[in-house]
């Protein structure tokens, strides 16, 4: 898988997620977008971890960008939350 197919399918994710909750849509512009970028990120991981890519290999070699601990399930607590 290439790392413009695995960002469509984050991005795919993500939205899926996100259009579930009620919550992120009254969230301000600012903020929506925030969550928007750090479940992308989220996903891409999943992906790439899921898909072996040797970038998910260095990734994990070299730090990740992911916060630590936290999952896309954490980010749709916080959109219910709002």
């Amino acid at each position: 898988m290439n790392q413009n197919h695995i960002k469509e399918l984050a991005r795919s994710r993500a939205r899926d997620l996100l259009s579930n909750h009620a919550s992120f849509k009254h969230m301000p512009a600012d903020q929506q977008r925030e969550m928007y970028k750090q479940v992308v990120s989220e996903q891409m991981m999943h992906i790439m971890e899921d898909d072996g890519t040797p970038y998910a290999r260095e990734l994990r070699t070299t730090g990740s960008q992911r916060p630590a601990n936290r999952t896309p399930r954490d980010y749709q607590q916080a959109a219910e939350d709002f």
